[in-house]
């Protein structure tokens, strides 16, 4: 998976697209401008080579769930 190449901030702002945050909410968890979102947002597209918000966010979500199944297979070896 591409998800690694992430800076930490991208990855932050990744998690909360599969959240279903909007640009505003995301700023505001963050601390940033709503520029520097969309920004965020815009590199995570080009790194993952995705074209939409949606297929971010979707993506996010399968990154998620597919992390808690690893740990939840790894707590029960």
């Amino acid at each position: 998976m591409l998800a690694p190449s992430l800076t930490a901030r991208e990855a932050s702002v990744f998690e909360l697209l599969g959240l279903g945050y909007d640009n505003r909410s995301i700023a505001r968890m963050l601390s940033i401008s709503e520029r520097t979102a969309k920004r965020h947002i815009t590199a995570i597209l080009a790194k993952l080579r995705l074209e939409s918000r949606l297929q971010a966010g979707l993506t996010a979500m399968l990154v998620s769930l597919t992390t808690q199944t690893d740990l939840a297979r790894q707590t029960r070896a």
